[in-house]
């Protein structure tokens, strides 16, 4: 026996890539070029090139109800292009397409929703050889899930021993509650559930480790879809081979890519904001190239890469830096793009993580403010318990604000939550920074 499924993550048809920089328009590529709808066909050219028995979908093909018109139409052509082929199509409902996903798939005949009550059902793959490989999947039928769906499979629903058989599930992996389909791990390795050869899983964006004889985790977004999803993404091929061994392999055909990158300053002493300005574009442009290079080899695919990037090192001329990176964050302009090998690098955001050289050791045996701040920097730095609690202290006042008028409630999965710890520490160096400026008689006058 040798057969092949193709297994698709979240795609988010209707979804905008974000962050992508007014730059863009000097690339030969365009938003479209970027987003889940040109990962769908990408992964579809590659279903018909591999002649795989079937392609499965793990849930959120649409991303809401509005969108799925536009999803109906991209997910028609490609059903057709697979159907015409003799590629069977599989597909659970996830969170997001509860509404979209029934509805399109009334109006686009072609694929198969598995377990669309919200039952467990087993579907049989015609494979070439006729050799038995069966779907087992389950799929939302509200928007929230509050009940572990594995509680519902019973050992009847492995009708037969023969073949193999692999779970596909839009789910929360490891939770022990919430309204997406909780799910705790050891409900997949004990129990009915451990009758499956895999689960193969959707909701989380990003890719598990899925090596291992009996690969169970998720297949992670098609495609990035904004910084928070770094790293390489497309769809899985499963090859069932004899013996029922599984080989499973990620295919990188997403076309917009994130990636976060260090680059350092440490020793680099500038004598002027100016002059930080240009060497920060100089040493972003040349990580640019070099982060190019190391993607060459999974390179076929993609079209844009955006890059995070922290700027770290220890210097004399810190409050330099300071400058030019906040300079480069408030204007575009100031970060580099380039077009290298065909795809577009852009410098999407920059983390300030640069340390004024000052020995935190020595200013921390003070008894004045500057002591203060400085011991308090050391325990952020070392994250000991006093560290510790300075951290959740702040998330504490970040959660208050966050459940205020103030914030816009977004999906949980859409949020990015503050580098607690980075902000207090930037806050504090700069506060050091003046203060040590101010000189001792400032700094006495700060006392309380």
């Amino acid at each position: 026996m040798t057969a092949r499924v193709l297994f698709v993550g979240d795609i988010h048809l209707g979804r905008r890539p974000g962050h992508l920089p007014e730059s863009l328009c000097e690339s030969e590529w365009s938003e479209t070029d970027l987003g889940p709808g040109a990962a769908w066909r990408a992964t579809v050219d590659y279903a018909l090139g591999q002649q795989v028995a079937a392609v499965v979908l793990a849930g959120d093909v649409v991303d809401c109800v509005e969108d799925r018109f536009e999803a109906a139409a991209r997910i028609e052509s490609g059903l057709s292009a697979l159907r015409d082929a003799g590629i069977q199509v599989f597909a659970v409902v996830g969170n997001h397409d509860v509404d979209a996903l029934p509805r399109m798939a009334t109006l686009v005949p072609g694929f198969h929703l598995l377990g669309r009550d919200g039952s467990w059902e087993r579907h049989k793959v015609e494979t070439t050889d006729g050799s038995p490989l069966y779907l087992l999947g389950w799929s939302f039928t509200n928007q929230k899930e509050y009940s572990n769906p594995i509680a519902k499979l019973s050992q009847s629903d492995f009708d037969t021993d023969e073949g193999v058989t692999l779970g596909v599930l839009h789910c929360d992996l490891g939770a022990s509650g919430g309204p997406y389909a909780p799910v705790p791990r050891r409900d997949l390795e004990e129990g009915p559930a451990a009758n499956a050869d895999g689960w193969l899983l959707g909701h989380v964006h990003k890719p598990s480790d899925l090596e291992g004889p009996r690969p169970v985790g998720y297949l992670g977004s098609l495609t990035g879809l904004d910084p928070g999803e770094p790293g390489r993404h497309g769809p899985w091929l499963v090859t069932v081979g004899s013996a029922g061994a599984i080989d499973i392999e990620q295919i990188p055909l997403a076309p917009m890519r994130w990636e976060r990158i260090d680059v350092s300053v440490a020793g680099i002493d500038v004598d002027s904001g100016v002059q930080a300005a240009d060497e920060l574009y100089r040493l972003l442009s040349g990580a640019l190239a070099d982060l190019c290079a190391s993607l060459q080899v999974e390179a076929t695919h993609l079209r844009a890469v955006g890059v995070r990037v922290t700027v770290q090192g220890s210097s004399a001329t810190a409050a330099h830096w300071h400058a030019a990176i906040d300079a480069a964050m408030g204007d575009a302009e100031r970060r580099p793009s380039r077009n290298l090998e065909g795809c577009f690098y852009f410098v999407e955001k920059l983390l300030d993580r640069v340390r004024p050289a000052h020995d935190l050791g020595e200013l921390a045996r003070g008894n004045d403010p500057v002591g203060l701040l400085a011991r308090r920097l050391q325990a952020l730095e070392l994250l000991d318990d006093d560290g510790l609690e300075l951290v959740r202290a702040a998330d504490k006042r970040f959660e208050q604000l966050s459940v205020s008028g103030l914030w816009v409630d977004l999906d949980y999965q859409d949020r990015e939550r503050p580098d607690t710890r980075a902000l207090l520490l930037r806050a504090g160096y700069t506060s050091l920074e003046r203060l040590l400026e101010q000189g001792p008689e400032g700094a006495e006058e700060t006392r309380p």
